[in-house]
């Protein structure tokens, strides 16, 4: 034990901080001190990440249990916490995969692929991210992890339900169909493949099949309340299914609105769907406002679609705009409604909003709504300045708000004929080509620009991008060949993928002429023909200039000059490729 003498006072010897005898005991409580600080310090660092665990564990529990239990505004308020919090937690991506399925598939599909590529997927993480794979387009991702799925546990009812859907989504229904019997003879309660075969029996021809499509669709709703009779409920209300009487239809639409799992604005929509064109009434109004008040987003666009403009404006204020500065766009919708009913001043009042908006709402937003306002004011010049200001505005983004601003941009430059804006936003969009996270709508975007441009050579190149990106794709399997077969790329090689397309894919019109131009440069004129005739006539589903220009060649090439020389005459020349000029120069 280490002690000292008595202070003796007055004795300035004996005021020395660092005694001869005491050198040992003081290095040891030094040591003691900083061990104790060091092991505290350890400590701190394990409870902190343990706790940091538990609470993204905590709270992806809690956002997944709302969005089972349909209460979707606490779920993705949730999930956007736990993004904010812990956004390198696999549960964080595992819960954003499940709360957003249905509202944002893409995100939703990028998150489980991280989960994926983190090791971090188990077999139930596996058959969603399959699942979404399906639902963005990724099928060939879906397939290979289907695949692992199934020689896992090749008896798993819900991995040969991946196999199944992906024949359907492929348009192979009777495949499809008969993979739900296999599986059903086995696992006869399987709901998810009880609704599948369900839906392929209400798409078959014959009247005894949809019958019994409907009549399990029916069983599928009574039997439970989960999401199959969700979906059952959506086929029955809104596919267009026949038989259905008016009364069941009615019924269906009651089921929906009471359904605990249905959203907002599912519920909404079966109401519209109910009240059909009638005049709502104050009493109805009243309703609506006491149940959708606070998702103006929601009523205020049901409102408009049936002429209640004033009281869709009146669901919106600026201190609601403050606080969640996305609503803005759904104000202004309203108010840019193209109703004739007081637009002027709606028009007067969107710009005052806007220009009071500055700071509350982000800059790029407002530049693009400004675009809008003075579009729907018919005031193209200054449409075009807002434009090309909120193009400018976008350099200051982040990479990835930067690269959705910029879908939303060309979007809507596009649709405004300002292809010129659109062209030089797409080529700055995919600066760096096209990537892995890409949605398919913005790659078949950028090609429809090219082409409407006009540039053959950089349409092909942007053609094969997209098929690298998406090979399961039909029409971006059939986009590249129509354009190889244009060129005169490869022919023999891309005419049998053709053939291989026509069998597999939609007998849709562009497929057809794809097919009948691979045959025409073959040298195969009789069978190009087939492609394109039903019945020995020619069908009037060839509405396409690029279209009727194959099916004109055709018919030349097989005799058929009088119709060949009528079709091509009622072609608008100038929205055709020059490739496609050249099939129509022998025609005269």
């Amino acid at each position: 034990m280490c002690k000292g003498d008595d202070v003796k006072e007055g004795n300035s010897s004996d005021l020395d901080p660092i005694r001869p005898d005491d050198r040992g005991c003081k290095k040891g409580i030094w040591k003691w001190a900083c061990a104790t600080l060091l092991l505290l310090g350890i400590s701190w660092w394990v409870w902190t990440w343990l706790r940091e665990d538990e609470s993204s564990e905590e709270l992806a529990k809690q956002a997944v249990e709302a969005y089972e239990t349909g209460h979707y505004d606490l779920a993705i308020a949730t999930q956007r916490k736990l993004e904010e919090n812990y956004p390198n937690q696999p549960e964080t991506l595992r819960a954003t995969g499940r709360v957003l399925r249905s509202i944002d598939p893409f995100r939703a599909f990028l998150s489980m692929r991280r989960l994926k590529l983190m090791e971090e997927a188990d077999s139930d993480d596996l058959r969603l991210f399959a699942r979404l794979a399906q639902d963005v387009r990724k099928t060939h991702l879906a397939e290979t992890v289907t695949k692992k799925l199934l020689e896992e546990e090749p008896a798993n009812p819900d991995n040969l339900f991946l196999a199944a859907r992906k024949s359907f989504l492929d348009f192979r229904g009777m495949e499809a169909f008969e993979q739900t019997v296999a599986i059903l003879q086995e696992n006869p309660t399987h709901r998810p493949t009880r609704l599948l075969q369900a839906r392929l029996l209400t798409l078959r021809p014959e009247l005894l099949h949809r019958l019994q499509g409907k009549t399990e669709l029916k069983v599928l709703v009574e039997e439970k309340e989960d999401r199959v009779s969700l979906e059952a409920l959506i086929v029955l209300a809104f596919s267009d299914l026949k038989p259905l009487e008016a009364t069941e239809r009615k019924a269906t639409l009651r089921q929906i609105r009471n359904h605990p799992l249905a959203s907002d604005s599912l519920k909404l929509k079966a109401f519209g769907q109910l009240h059909g064109s009638h005049r709502i009434s104050d009493e109805t109004l009243k309703s609506l406002r006491e149940k959708h008040g606070k998702e103006p987003e929601l009523l205020s666009a049901w409102l408009a679609q049936r002429g209640r403009l004033k009281e869709a404006n009146s669901l919106f204020s600026m201190k609601q705009v403050e606080e969640r500065p996305e609503l803005i766009h759904d104000w202004l919708g309203v108010l840019m409604n193209r109703s004739p009913i007081n637009r002027d001043d709606r028009l007067k009042e969107a710009k005052s909003i806007l220009n009071e908006a500055e700071g509350m709402v982000p800059e790029e937003d407002r530049l693009l709504l400004k675009a809008i306002l003075h579009r729907e004011e018919g005031n193209p010049a200054s449409m075009r300045k807002q434009f090309e200001l909120a193009f400018a505005e976008a350099s200051s983004l982040s990479m990835e708000d930067r690269e959705e601003f910029l879908d939303r941009l060309a979007k809507l430059s596009l649709v405004s004929n300002e292809l010129e804006i659109a062209t030089r936003v797409l080529q700055e969009r995919f600066s760096n080509g096209i990537g892995e996270n890409v949605p398919y709508e913005a790659c078949e975007r950028y090609f429809i620009v090219s082409v409407l441009n006009k540039e053959v050579s950089e349409a092909l190149a942007i053609a094969k991008q997209v098929e690298q990106r998406y090979p399961a794709q039909f029409a971006a399997r059939n986009n590249l060949a129509y354009l190889k077969l244009l060129t005169k790329s490869d022919v023999e090689k891309t005419a049998s993928e053709v053939e291989k397309l026509a069998v597999e894919g939609p007998a849709i019109p562009s497929f057809r002429t794809t097919l009948a131009l691979a045959r025409l440069r073959s040298g195969k004129p009789r069978e190009a023909l087939q492609a394109i005739m039903l019945k020995d006539q020619l069908p009037a589903i060839y509405q396409g200039d690029g279209d009727k220009a194959v099916c004109a060649a055709t018919l030349w090439a097989n005799g058929k000059k009088e119709r060949a020389l009528e079709l091509a005459n009622s072609i608008r020349r100038e929205n055709l490729l020059p490739q496609e000029t050249a099939l129509l120069n022998p025609i005269k």
